[in-house]
């Protein structure tokens, strides 16, 4: 048994392998990441801060303005003051209820 066939092209379809699944992790966690308009320490503890939590505990994210605004202030194609925040604002510090209506 050759090196090519053997051990070495075992290895290198491994190495293959499992980089095109990081590559591909990364880019789906990147593109949820922009597309939500939230990082992954807030999306794992949003229970610990407060402008994530409605009165009843559930979760909002104040600062998603749509998947298309998030994606081009994630890709800095506009600055977040142009950018008016959705009706899921941050209001005196009382967050609205718009899941309700």
């Amino acid at each position: 048994m050759d090196l090519v066939t053997g051990p070495v092209m075992w290895t290198g379809m491994f190495d293959l392998v499992l980089s095109t699944f990081a590559t591909t992790m990364l880019v789906i966690q990147t593109w949820r990441a922009a597309t939500s308009n939230l990082t992954v320490n807030e999306s794992v503890n949003w229970k610990r801060y407060d402008h994530f939590l409605l009165p009843n505990n559930m979760f909002v994210n104040p600062f998603s303005r749509g998947i298309l605004r998030n994606i081009l202030e994630f890709y800095h194609l506009s600055r977040t003051a142009e950018l008016p925040y959705s009706k899921r604002t941050v209001l005196n510090k009382k967050l609205v209820n718009w899941y309700e209506h």
